[in-house]
């Protein structure tokens, strides 16, 4: 009698399974400075690096400078300041390659991110949420 019931019942739970799963399609790849952006209804991001210049200074004389191992750098999630810490650097003909200790970093859809210095940029890949 168990065994029937455990038969007739374990298609039924494994459809309930099937029927909330979601999968994420490649959308885009982008890079997000200073200019504030939202991630699409519909989308997640995935931030997979931070990627910064050597020196900066603007206008306003706000100056980023290297950031070194150990250090941090600030971004901004829905106007609060959080840092990425540089954990793994790599240089290229742009200048250094970090990849921080709290990436990579999902976003769900609504959150508007940006960066804290003009010669930084964060590298995003974006995907389409399906059914």
């Amino acid at each position: 009698m168990k065994k029937t019931l455990l038969l007739l019942t374990l298609p039924f739970l494994i459809f309930l399974g099937q029927a909330n799963a979601q999968s994420l399609d490649f959308s885009r790849v982008l890079l997000v400075s200073t200019l504030e952006d939202t991630v699409p209804p519909g989308k997640v991001w995935k931030v997979n690096s931070l990627l910064t210049s050597w020196t900066y200074q603007d206008a306003n004389n706000t100056t980023c400078t290297q950031l070194y191992y150990g250090e941090n750098r600030a971004v901004y999630l829905n106007g609060n300041k959080r840092l990425i810490q540089a954990d793994a650097i790599a240089t290229g003909s742009g200048g250094p390659y970090f990849s921080g200790g709290a990436l990579p970093l999902w976003l769900p859809a609504g959150t508007r991110i940006r960066t804290s210095c003009p010669a930084s940029e964060l590298s995003i890949i974006e995907f389409t949420v399906t059914p």
